[in-house]
């Protein structure tokens, strides 16, 4: 172009230009709109919120049904351990055979089997009882 066009400017220079004006005129703008939070942003971050917060519940579940069914498993075959000890023990006392009966109690201490049947069944049934005993 030579001296006038190196002066004043080529088509590349002028639209650099107006690429820069609009960048910093939209920053600007962008700026000021981030100043004020207005009912469709309220209402539509409570939107996300609340979306966002299903999306966990259904993950949340998807995750803990395997460990929830484990669970069960555990109890029930704590709970059939424990019941055939009681059993055990009540067919023992019934013949008199006292001997093997402190056996077995002696067993069931060692093992505390008392307090793990009580903290299932606490937190398996607990739960509900108590929610029937208040009304809900």
């Amino acid at each position: 172009m030579g001296i006038f066009g190196r002066m004043f400017g080529t088509d590349k220079a002028i639209e650099s230009g107006a690429q820069v004006i609009t960048k910093v005129t939209g920053g600007i703008i962008s700026g000021i709109d981030a100043v004020f939070y207005t009912d469709e942003e309220k209402a539509r971050a409570a939107s996300t919120a609340v979306e966002n917060a299903q999306k966990t519940v259904v993950a949340l579940n998807d995750q803990w049904m395997p460990r929830a069914i484990s669970r069960r498993i555990l109890a029930f075959m704590f709970s059939a351990v424990f019941l055939i000890i009681l059993l055990t023990a009540i067919v023992f006392a019934c013949l008199g055979k006292i001997d093997v009966v402190n056996s077995i109690i002696a067993i069931v201490k060692a093992f505390d089997l008392g307090w793990i049947i009580l903290a299932m069944t606490a937190f398996y049934f607990g739960v509900y009882e108590f929610k029937k005993m208040l009304g809900k």
